[in-house]
């Protein structure tokens, strides 16, 4: 497995100093055979995130604060490379006292839960699945166009949920 103590990802450019995501702990649990079989699938066990602080900020459809990936500059070929064929296949994920903000300023939409223990559980590698989620949260607040929907409401959810991908 990796772990990473005290994750930071931070902001640049109009959001510098804004943080992307904190987490105390975050750790990915990956099949070793997987890993040394070398065929480029990866099959990830489980994914946990401690105590993350997740903060999705958009202002513009093309300035969002997770928009962070270097745009190549006009002009500027891109360089050639090869079609990815490798997998990564996920089974499980928990969250741990997770506090997230979406803010979209496009839609005038505003998300916070603080408090949320989540898990996941699925076969993320089909294109069609079930999955079996299980979500408490101490404090859930839904905002939009200047109405609030939900003031800092206690959540549970348990639900076995039909994905289809190919009808995202």
């Amino acid at each position: 497995s990796l772990t990473i103590e005290d994750l930071e990802v931070v902001g640049v450019d109009t959001f510098a100093g804004l943080p992307l995501i904190t987490a105390k702990k975050a750790r990915i649990d990956v099949g070793f055979w997987s890993v040394v079989g070398g065929d480029g699938n990866y099959n990830i066990d489980e994914v946990v995130l401690d105590e993350p602080f997740i903060n999705l900020k958009v202002l513009t459809a093309e300035l969002a604060n997770y928009l962070i990936v270097p745009v190549a500059e006009s002009g500027t070929p891109e360089p050639e490379t090869a079609a990815a064929t490798a997998q990564i296949n996920l089974s499980r994920y928990e969250v741990i006292n997770g506090h997230f903000i979406y803010d979209d300023r496009t839609t005038e939409t505003y998300l916070e839960i603080t408090g949320l223990n989540t898990t996941g559980d699925g076969d993320f590698t089909s294109t069609i699945f079930d999955l079996d989620t299980h979500s408490d949260a101490k404090s859930l607040t839904l905002k939009q166009a200047g109405v609030t929907y939900l003031n800092e409401v206690k959540a549970k959810a348990d639900a076995l949920v039909s994905i289809d991908l190919n009808q995202s």
